[in-house]
């Protein structure tokens, strides 16, 4: 019967210095939350009122929502001391790739149509009808290249497309290098389209005390995961705009503003590259 990889991981993890001694004792508090839970049983005929029957599940829904924060803080610490183990000091400096086309038959045949549409820094999210471009080899990726350096001709991309990538950028990077670039690589008539996270949406929430702090600031500077996942920037929907202006876009314009996505609210604006 082969070992379950869940357990196997667990204890090559409990063998880590600085995460064994934190993942055993996260895994005791679960497993003494778990007993407290189910050692409470509620005895119906005995608690006849609905406050009291709501107080005890507001006990196990706080005890639970502790557990989630322990793990989150174990996860939280487990990355920094990672970082601090594999690099000397924190860096936000990424060596260049080295770009690779990995699905040649895509690229030919929306080169071959003139309806090359590239989703730039696509991650793990992937949509239909777009040449996935990516940085890291993950599943899905059609290209591996930096987002300022892509690996086509001037002038031959249909539609640009990036999602929550704007922000990664310093100002200075995105109008000397980012975007010049990226109007390069359009076609006349092509189009960009940028989702970033809605400063202005994300202010105003947090002002009506309807998005706590913790949430804002996790999503204007990133969650700082891994080298890359960090944001330089924050847009207000006139920045943003303007941003894109000065780089030689036109006709930019919304398709919308303050769209909520898990803890972040997120809006899309679209430019067109002008010329005959």
């Amino acid at each position: 019967m082969k070992a379950d990889p869940v357990r196997r991981v667990y204890w090559l993890l409990l063998r880590v210095p600085f995460v064994g001694p934190r993942l055993r004792r996260t895994v005791e508090f679960g497993k003494a939350t778990i007993r407290r839970v189910a050692l409470s049983d509620v005895d119906v005929e005995a608690v006849r009122s609905v406050d009291a029957i709501r107080e005890t599940l507001q006990l196990h829904a706080s005890a639970l929502d502790g557990l989630w924060k322990r793990i989150e803080f174990v996860r939280e610490e487990t990355l920094f001391e990672l970082r601090a183990a594999i690099k000397s000091k924190p860096t936000v400096e990424l060596a260049p790739v080295r770009s690779e086309v990995l699905n040649d038959e895509k690229l030919r045949a929306m080169l071959a149509n003139g309806n090359l549409r590239v989703n730039v820094g696509c991650g793990h999210i992937t949509l239909p009808e777009f040449l996935y471009v990516d940085r890291r080899r993950l599943p899905g990726v059609d290209v591996l290249a930096d987002v300022d350096a892509l690996p086509f001709d001037p002038g031959t991309v249909a539609e640009l497309y990036s999602a929550h990538l704007l922000e990664h950028f310093p100002i200075e990077q995105l109008e000397r290098v980012l975007l010049p670039h990226w109007l390069s690589m359009l076609k006349c008539g092509g189009v960009v389209r940028a989702v970033v996270p809605d400063a202005e949406a994300m202010i105003s929430a947090y002002g009506r005390g309807e998005m706590s702090f913790d949430d804002l600031r996790c999503v204007t500077f990133g969650l700082q995961d891994y080298d890359g996942d960090f944001h330089f920037n924050m847009f207000s929907r006139d920045s943003l705009r303007s941003v894109l202006s000065r780089a030689g876009f036109e006709q930019l314009d919304y398709a919308f503003v303050a769209r909520r996505n898990g803890k972040c609210f997120e809006m899309e604006i679209r430019g067109v590259k002008g010329g005959a």
